[in-house]
């Protein structure tokens, strides 16, 4: 979990005024006693201060959210919405401690999960809070006019729902439909006899950011709420635009949410992602990736907490029962003969972060299939202990060990440019040997493919060297068609980078693929006298590319058809059943490998897939010579029993 769970207890004594004023106990006190104003001063002073039960605060913003907002609440029997107040759940007070500690630390906070978390509500609650009791100024930025209306209705809604209230406060007549909803009243001119409009303070503004990324210049706001920043294709132009609405030098007088929802990932996927990933760089807060510590990023709830079956009476959510639920349902899908109702699931219902980011369509891969597998890795401490970090190394006796090494982690994806990106051999397998005997590793069981990096000292580049190693069929009694090892990394010098490759192809006696555009892998191999680690120029590439120039004596040369091949290969072998249920991408454990998967663009960096794609392309190769061979053997046993016939007939 990246964030500190809570116990909610005496849930009711938390709400108990919103439930009785809504019950009309307070009907028939008398306005104008002393009683009756100290009672609604004591709420408003909870509306300011929060409240404490048992040890455990809510802030004056969710005291009033979960006793006076009022939302659209879906039918016991989903048949339609009614009004109604929110519900206050573990869900809402893990938000509400995040915000309140984000708000005294000067940070922003940036939320991600799936539907029917709530989000949307509580951003609106917020806004509609700071205008209607701190009587001051917010703003609902959105990339979608209808996200942005929706938005406004809600705060809308929050402010109808006060209405009989001590605290009431309408919108002023004609701005509601605006792009601002001013909190107010009118009071006759003695002189005039004409309404006069009166402020309170109180503003929530609407801007549309589609078309101008500055859409709030000139504006302040305490609160500003950026609504489903995954369809933002502007996202990062549009915060540093809009953060002086909060910030004044160095100060931050103001709290900025954003908000985003699995399913809601198009356009601004890529830059959503970025400022969840990196989230100090904008402002954020900080959490702990729980698969490896070492990342950090925004708020992810899991949607476990978005299921209300699953919670106690006092809003509590049993995650031990919510996940077995959701992964039956997940395993369930995943029978049908198209996944697209499984990747919605992923989408919609995310048990890990990276599953929020998820594009509706435009994938090369598999999404459903590569995130399940994803979700599988986060789900399972097996799974994310099998491959053993440390690096290669070589005795005098010439001698080659794999050499662990818990200190060294491989390059997550994507690549955080100004921070060290060694990375480091990962070994899921070791090689298969008799008698532990290197030299009894059968020639051709173990194939890799080598993507390379152009430049020793590169700052601005994403780029890495990345290997894989491949284990084929040598017995079936063996494992077979799995990664047994990857190398992900860029030391200073592209030398250290293939020093430690052909000690890693040397480990498991094995030839790699390699893309020769770039890079200096066969100088470096020559210089070793290693070439002999390098794999030949395929011959296929003559059949993918017809009247192809190409001649090189080792790797290939990249171009686009050669390339598309390459990926559809991939892809096939990713889909590949190896039966029960279980493809071939289940035997991926390399999480940021699976993470360039499910983000593939030609147009980026995905030095991996490059690398895997560059081994299938020589094992596709080497299955081609291999059935030429065996075509001419039975040719030539088709000659010589026709040769028997005649002379028997004879």
């Amino acid at each position: 979990m990246s964030f500190d769970p809570i116990t909610l207890v005496n849930r009711e004594e938390f709400v108990r005024f919103g439930k009785d004023y809504k019950n009309g106990k307070f009907k028939k006190m008398n306005k104008n006693s002393y009683e009756y104003k100290e009672m609604w001063q004591e709420q408003l002073d909870r509306c300011y201060d929060g409240y404490t039960v048992g040890g455990l605060t809510i802030s004056g913003f969710m005291y009033w959210y979960s006793n006076f907002g009022t939302i659209d609440i879906l039918s016991e029997d989903g048949r339609g919405k009614h009004k109604g107040t929110p519900l206050l759940r573990d869900i809402e007070v893990i938000i509400d401690r995040e915000i309140t500690d984000c708000q005294s630390k000067g940070l922003g906070l940036m939320i991600m999960t799936g539907r029917r978390g709530g989000k949307s509500f509580i951003g609106s609650g917020l806004l509609t809070h700071n205008a209607l009791i701190h009587q001051d100024s917010g703003l609902i930025a959105s990339y979608n006019k209808d996200k942005g209306e929706a938005m406004a209705k809600m705060c809308k809604t929050h402010l109808n729902g006060m209405a009989g209230t001590e605290m009431y406060m309408p919108i002023l007549k004609g701005t509601e439909i605006s792009k601002e909803m001013i909190l107010g009243f009118e009071s006759k001119d003695p002189t005039t006899k004409k309404m006069i409009p009166n402020t309170t303070g109180g503003v929530i503004h609407k801007r549309l950011f589609v078309d101008d990324h500055q859409a709030a210049n000139g504006l302040s706001a305490r609160i500003t709420v950026f609504e489903e920043v995954g369809i933002f294709n502007n996202l990062i132009k549009s915060f540093d635009s809009t953060k002086y609405l909060w910030t004044e030098g160095t100060q931050v007088y103001g709290f900025f949410l954003l908000i985003g929802t699995g399913g809601d990932m198009e356009k601004g996927t890529v830059e959503a992602a970025a400022m969840f990933q990196e989230p100090e760089i904008y402002g954020l807060k900080t959490f702990e990736d729980p698969e490896n510590p070492v990342i950090k990023t925004g708020l992810f709830i899991p949607a476990q907490y978005t299921l209300n079956n699953f919670k106690d009476k006092d809003g509590n959510t049993n995650l031990e029962a919510a996940t077995d639920d959701l992964l039956r349902i997940r395993e369930n899908l995943k029978k049908a003969k198209k996944l697209d109702t499984l990747y919605a699931e992923c989408q919609f219902r995310p048990l890990n972060w990276r599953e929020v980011f998820l594009k509706s369509g435009g994938n090369r891969f598999n999404s459903a299939l590569i995130q399940d597998q994803l979700t599988r890795i986060s789900s399972d401490k097996a799974l994310q202990n099998i491959g053993i970090r440390g690096k290669m190394v070589q005795s005098e006796t010439g001698h080659v060990k794999f050499e662990p090494d818990a200190m060294l982690r491989e390059v997550d994806w994507p690549v955080k440019l100004g921070e060290p990106n060694l990375g480091c051999v990962v070994i899921y397998e070791r090689p298969y040997m008799r008698d532990n005997d290197p030299k009894s590793i059968p020639a051709g069981l173990y194939i890799a493919g080598t993507d390379p990096y152009a430049e020793d000292s590169a700052p601005t580049s994403h780029s890495l060297g990345s290997t894989f190693i491949y284990k084929r069929i040598a017995t079936m009694d063996q494992t077979h068609n799995i990664i047994v090892a990857e190398y992900t990394g860029r030391p200073a010098k592209k030398s250290e980078y293939s020093a430690q490759l052909r000690l890693l192809l040397l480990y498991y006696n094995a030839v790699t693929m390699f893309e020769n555009n770039r890079g200096s892998i066969k100088q470096d191999f020559e210089q070793m006298k290693s070439l002999h680690l390098l794999s030949r120029q395929p011959g296929i590439i003559k059949l993918i590319q017809q009247n192809t120039q190409q001649n090189q004596p080792y790797g290939y040369h990249s171009t686009e058809p050669i390339n598309e091949y390459r990926l559809d290969l991939l892809h096939d072998w990713l889909e590949e059943e190896r039966g029960d249920g279980i493809y071939n991408v289940n035997y991926i454990y390399s999480v940021p490998f699976l993470t360039e998967l499910l983000k593939y663009d030609k147009d980026l960096n995905f030095d991996r897939v490059d690398a895997f794609s560059s081994l299938l392309l020589k094992d596709a190769d080497e299955f081609r010579v291999r059935k030429k061979e065996r075509e001419k053997t039975e040719d030539k046993k088709g000659f010589f029993s026709k040769m028997l016939d005649n002379l028997v007939k004879k």
